[in-house]
């Protein structure tokens, strides 16, 4: 799909790309106008220009292929846009592409306006977040947030269970497999241990279905009924699946632990518990307000119902519990407070934006230009002058030398901060 077009704002003689589409209330009331999509960047059909001036929004001319400004409104003059009202906003400051190449392209800042009747009633410059949603730390460094929140159940549950217990039958049943997947809490005894072992030496040969595991160290249909290993394989998996997913754990025995921990078992769950605790003991560690502030309509696996037809197959059936969760008040308030203080940003719930934390001499000393249309300043220079970045700044070299610097990139801020200025520290961190 290609991004799709944005209509054009004036301010002060310069033009800007206008984020909504004050027309539509006009259309919907007119109920006699139809727009012909005429390319595959613009389906509404329209292109509009719009014009701000005197705390007013007038639309001074559209392009359609069906429709002329004046066969619309009886007139070639600018209108009052009196029959809208809401936000909108337009961005300012340098432009970044999306992540995503089919929405629209960012800027480090935006006007909002407020409107009433196509009277400006309101205007507030809104910040730009980008960032700050990954973990830098512990085990689940690198991993975004979201995926401390959903878990992979929440993206695809048919998908993410079927990877887990193939990367399961793998590690139970092919030696050349190095990776471990994460288990749900259960007691292994010596026996148990001496069937991993042999499962792993001999090899086994699975079939897997979304619905059926069935197991056999021979090819699986030939004799298979007198497949010992395979047997009690077999019913190790199903007590593994059968116990309770709410906490995982690594093997630690000699003889089956590795480094390496499967992909697949890695947040299989949400783990909404590390992420609480992460915000209330990593000092250093904010996430922007809004990730926290909805309530989340999540589900995770609690255990697996088992079938079994032999000793051999058994049918496998998740128990899914579906649950909704919003973050703790006081963690919300926390990390806000943290957050403002950091990066001189406030969250605006009302709005789902970011305002600067400034005084309004402050405010208008950068943005005046934006914020009172009589406002002039000479060295006014639009774009440069608005490109400050989300981003803490960092810095490098104090602990250069050492692993946490040199290999895993750890700033001297975070060393001193997180680390108690102990670079190895590092390897506790978990």
């Amino acid at each position: 799909m290609t991004k799709q077009a944005n209509e054009i704002i004036e301010y002060k003689n310069e033009k800007f790309s206008l984020f909504g589409f004050p027309l539509d209330p006009y259309i919907e009331n007119r109920g006699d106008v139809f727009f012909k999509p005429y390319s595959t960047a613009n389906w509404r059909g329209y292109q509009g220009y719009w014009k701000l001036t005197d705390n007013k929004l007038f639309i001074t001319n559209l392009e359609s292929s069906n429709h002329s400004y004046e066969s619309l409104f009886q007139t070639k003059n600018p209108i009052l846009a009196e029959w809208f009202s809401g936000r909108i906003k337009f961005g300012f400051g340098n432009c970044h592409s999306n992540k995503s190449n089919f929405l629209p392209s960012i800027y480090d800042n935006y006007l909002m306006l407020t409107v009433e009747n196509g009277i400006i009633k309101e205007r507030k410059i809104i910040k730009t977040v980008e960032g700050g949603d990954q973990i830098y730390f512990g085990k689940y460094k690198g991993r975004y947030i979201q995926d401390l929140i959903k878990g992979k159940i929440n993206k695809g549950s048919s998908d993410a269970i079927k990877n887990y217990i193939e990367d399961y039958l793998k590690f139970l049943s092919d030696p050349n497999f190095e990776e471990l997947p994460l288990t749900p809490y259960i007691k292994i005894n010596e026996n148990e241990m001496g069937i991993l072992k042999d499962g792993r030496n001999w090899g086994v040969k699975y079939f897997l279905t979304p619905n059926y595991v069935a197991l056999s160290s021979q090819v699986f249909w030939t004799n298979s009924v007198e497949d010992e290993i395979s047997s009690e394989i077999s019913i190790f998996l199903e007590k593994i699946l059968a116990s309770s997913f709410g906490t995982f754990f690594k093997f630690r025995k000699k003889g089956v632990e590795m480094t390496v921990t499967s992909e697949s078992s890695i947040l299989l769950n949400p783990d909404l518990n590390y992420l609480n605790w992460a915000l209330k003991n990593v000092e250093t560690f904010v996430v922007p307000p809004d990730l926290l502030s909805q309530k989340f309509k999540l589900i995770k696996i609690k255990s697996f119902k088992i079938n079994r037809l032999n000793s051999l197959v058994f049918e496998y059936l998740p128990v899914i519990e579906e649950f909704e969760y919003t973050f703790p008040v006081d963690i919300q308030e926390m990390n806000r407070n943290m957050f403002q203080k950091k990066y001189g940003l406030k969250y605006e719930k009302e709005i789902n934006e970011y305002t600067y934390d400034l005084s309004n001499i402050e405010l208008m000393d950068r943005f005046g230009f934006f914020l009172d249309e009589n406002w002039q300043k000479k060295d006014y220079v639009r774009g440069n002058k608005f490109s400050d970045s989300f981003s803490e700044k960092k810095t490098y070299g104090k602990y250069s030398g050492t692993y946490a610097q040199d290999v895993e990139g750890l700033s001297d801020n975070y060393i001193d901060i997180v680390l108690d200025g102990q670079p190895d520290a590092y390897w506790n961190i978990d």
